[in-house]
């Protein structure tokens, strides 16, 4: 068994599978015990090269990694808080170009609605973020 866990946590530091504890019960003779299992599942992006590289996961044959397949995937292993914060990031920028335009007189209606937006969007982002360090706009 250990090297079907070593499998796994290797799986899951590439991001393939997830790991997790169980919970079950089992009844026997009017006795019932508890046992924590642990258990693993594919994740989404575990899915993905499913269904994208089905044919050389049956045969056996080597996958040959696009960078911008293993970039696309680190991305997607973020944790929250990190994307969260880039997320942020990109509305403080968009909301300062905004601002710029407005500042040299080149801003549109639509722009102020929109910089009004962002800014919506933003305090919301934030809150969600918990913290999201601020940067000068």
């Amino acid at each position: 068994h250990e090297a079907d866990f070593r499998a796994s946590r290797k799986l899951a530091r590439a991001g393939l599978v997830q790991e997790g504890r169980m919970r079950t019960t089992v009844r026997y003779r009017g006795h019932v015990r508890a046992y924590v299992t642990r258990t693993a599942w594919r994740s989404p992006l575990g899915d993905e090269i499913v269904v994208r590289y089905m044919p050389e996961l049956e045969s056996g044959r080597r996958i040959r990694w696009d960078h911008r397949v293993v970039e696309s995937a680190q991305a997607v292993r973020r944790d929250v808080a990190g994307l969260v914060h880039d997320f942020a990031c990109a509305l403080r920028e968009k909301s300062g170009a905004l601002a710029r335009a407005k500042r040299t007189g080149r801003a549109t209606a639509e722009d102020r609605k929109q910089r009004a937006d962002l800014r919506a969007l933003l305090r919301a982002v934030e809150g969600v973020g918990g913290g999201v360090e601020r940067e000068a706009a």
